[in-house]
């Protein structure tokens, strides 16, 4: 089994502590309104498969209803790592930004998975339950290892 440094785990405390503040903010600006939250599975109205490939998420837009719980499964088919990164426009940036003051920007990195992130190695797939705000809004599901969410990106809609 692999460990993680102390550095590493530290700053993954971090990312997630800045991740989940971004995802419960109750700004409702389009850039910070709530995402919504980690979701039993057991309440999972309807599993949404999501593929990885080479050039991009499959679909690259999903629809949810308001307050809806949705498991998702995410099957990495790259030949890369990737991550399934879920909030606003907010818990991106964040972690964006943690994963440039990492430096990840010279390869890939493998940090731990989190209440709303699932790191994806090639061939393997990970779920995520996640239930959606009581509100319409736009929720963002990317990957940030090195210049993938220029392509890496899709959009939630909750209606």
């Amino acid at each position: 089994m692999r460990t993680m440094k102390p550095r590493r785990l530290a700053v993954a405390a971090l990312i997630s502590v800045a991740l989940l503040a971004a995802c419960g903010s109750d700004d409702s600006s389009s850039s910070s309104a709530s995402a919504g939250a980690a979701g039993d599975a057991a309440q999972a109205s309807r599993t949404a498969d999501v593929e990885i490939t080479a050039t991009g998420y499959e679909p690259p837009t999903i629809e949810v209803a308001k307050g809806e719980t949705v498991t998702f499964n995410v099957t990495n088919d790259d030949g890369v790592l990737h991550e399934f990164v879920l909030g606003n426009e907010g818990t991106q940036d964040a972690y964006a930004k943690a994963m440039t003051d990492m430096g990840s920007g010279n390869g890939t990195m493998e940090m731990p998975d989190t209440t709303n992130i699932r790191v994806i190695a090639p061939g393997q797939s990970k779920t995520i339950t996640w239930t959606f705000p009581n509100e319409e809004t736009k929720v963002i599901y990317g990957s940030h290892q090195v210049e993938d969410y220029k392509k890496y990106k899709g959009t939630i809609t909750v209606k």
